[in-house]
């Protein structure tokens, strides 16, 4: 399966199941190059174009910012695009009893985390 999407900086990109990253509950996210692409499963969805250029005003660098918004090929608003950061884990799957099993995370872990998340500026 492929799809067509489109920013004003980056242009037309195609993605495909090769570029598949993951899914969620409202959204999937691609990876290509040195993007990520997150697609909303509802357009509607989609973070509004006010609330993404507020977002980009965010300086923090453990923070991944939208870079720009995502068009389908009937130009409607379908999600944003943001740098890709290799080798990282979404975060919601860091609370997961058999992430944390798999992968020897203690609560000690996550409780640093956390803490590095809220002193986040």
């Amino acid at each position: 399966m492929t799809k067509t999407v489109s920013s004003p900086k980056l242009g037309k990109v195609t993605l495909t199941d090769k570029e598949y990253l993951d899914a969620g509950g409202e959204a999937s996210v691609y990876a290509k190059g040195q993007y990520a692409y997150k697609i909303y499963h509802k357009p509607t969805a989609s973070i509004p174009e006010g609330k993404i250029s507020e977002l980009q005003a965010i300086s923090a660098k453990n923070v991944l910012i939208p870079l720009d918004i995502l068009w389908d090929t009937k130009n409607k608003q379908v999600g944003y695009v943001m740098a890709y950061k290799s080798q990282t884990v979404p975060l919601p799957r860091l609370f997961t009893k058999s992430f944390k099993n798999r992968n020897n995370v203690s609560t000690k872990d996550i409780v640093g985390l956390v803490t590095n998340i809220q002193k986040t500026e």
